[in-house]
C-alpha cells in the first residue's frame, strides 16, 4: 500500500473523482463538498490523501472542519491513513464514513494515540430514484428569502442542538442563515402565511443531490410538514433539475424520521457512524 497527500482541491477532484464517482450516492459528502470548494474558490482542505494498492485505489480520506471522512476500503489501507495522520501530527476530532471501516480507524487511532473515543450518532445514508408524494398536507413551499433569517436562524440553533448534539451561537446561527438566501438552495414549507418547515438542496454531483437540513419546530410537527416539503424538493431535483436520485442522512435512532423518509421512497443505502475523540 502506498499513500499519497495532495494539497489541492482541484488536483486532489482529478485523482479521485473516477474511483468516488464510481459509489457517486455513498460517496456525495466527498464529491459534492470538493466541488463546491472548488466552485467558490474557497481553500484547501488540510489534509486529502489516497490510498493505493498498486493497481487502483483503495481509500479516500478527506479532512474537514467537522470530521475526518472516509471512503470505503480495507484496514491495511485504514493502518496506513491512521499512521501517517499520526506523524504528521494532524488534530482529529471526529471520524466520519462507514460502519466497519469508521470502527477499524477508531481501533487502531485509539491505539496510536492513546485517545478516548466516543459514538456521536449512527446515521443511515438514504436513496431514492422515484419520489413517493404523501396525503394533502396544507400548505405549499416556497423558497427562503431574506424575510425568513430571523426564524431560520432561532430553526438553525434547535437543529444544530437535536440533530448535530452541538450548540450554535446567535451569531453563527445569523450567518449561516444569511448564506442560505445567498445561496439559494433551501426552501419553507408555509402554512396560513407562515413559516413551519425547512429544508434544503445540497452538494450536487453529476447525477444526484442531498438534501439536508430537515427542521420543523416543536410546535409545528405532526402535521406532515417536513415529509411534504422533502416530497416537494425531491421531486425538484429529479424533475426539474435533472437528477437521477437523491440522498440524505437520518439518526438511525430517530424512528419517525425514517418512517417518513421510507414512506416517501427513500430506502437505506449504507450505515454510518461518527465518532469524537477526547485526548
Amino acid at each position: 500500500m502506498q499513500i499519497q497527500q495532495i494539497a489541492d482541491n482541484d488536483v486532489f477532484l482529478e485523482a479521485t473523482g473516477e474511483f468516488l464517482a464510481r459509489r457517486e450516492d455513498e460517496y456525495n459528502w466527498m464529491l459534492g463538498s470538493l466541488e463546491r470548494q472548488i466552485r467558490h474558490a474557497a481553500p484547501s482542505y488540510s489534509f486529502m490523501a489516497k490510498v493505493s494498492d498498486g493497481t487502483d485505489i483503495a481509500l479516500v480520506a478527506l479532512l474537514a472542519p467537522s470530521a475526518l471522512f472516509l471512503s470505503r476500503g480495507p484496514i491495511n489501507a485504514i493502518a496506513l491513513l491512521c499512521e501517517t495522520l499520526r506523524a504528521s501530527q494532524f488534530d482529529i476530532n471526529a471520524i466520519c464514513g462507514p460502519d466497519d471501516e469508521v470502527d477499524q480507524f477508531v481501533s487502531i487511532w485509539t491505539a496510536l494515540c492513546q485517545c478516548r473515543s466516543e459514538l456521536l450518532d449512527r446515521q443511515i445514508l438514504y436513496k431514492l430514484t422515484e419520489v413517493r408524494h404523501p396525503q394533502s398536507v396544507s400548505g405549499s413551499a416556497r423558497l427562503m428569502t431574506s424575510s425568513d433569517v430571523e426564524t431560520v436562524t432561532s430553526w438553525e440553533v434547535g437543529f444544530s442542538r437535536e440533530a448535530l448534539q452541538e450548540e450554535l451561537g446567535l451569531e453563527s446561527a445569523t450567518s449561516i442563515a444569511n448564506g442560505r438566501v445567498t445561496a439559494g438552495d433551501t426552501f419553507i414549507w408555509e402554512h396560513l402565511g407562515q413559516p413551519v418547515s425547512m429544508a434544503a438542496l445540497a452538494r450536487p454531483t453529476a447525477n444526484g443531490v442531498a438534501l439536508n437540513s430537515v427542521y420543523t419546530p416543536l410546535k409545528h410537527r405532526r402535521n406532515g410538514y417536513a415529509a411534504a416539503l422533502v416530497a416537494r424538493l425531491t421531486e425538484l431535483a429529479l424533475t426539474v433539475r435533472g437528477k437521477k436520485f437523491c440522498v440524505l442522512y437520518a439518526d438511525s435512532e430517530n424512528a419517525t424520521s425514517c418512517k417518513i423518509y421510507e414512506s416517501l421512497g427513500y430506502r437505506a443505502l449504507m450505515m454510518c457512524k461518527r465518532f469524537s475523540f477526547a485526548y
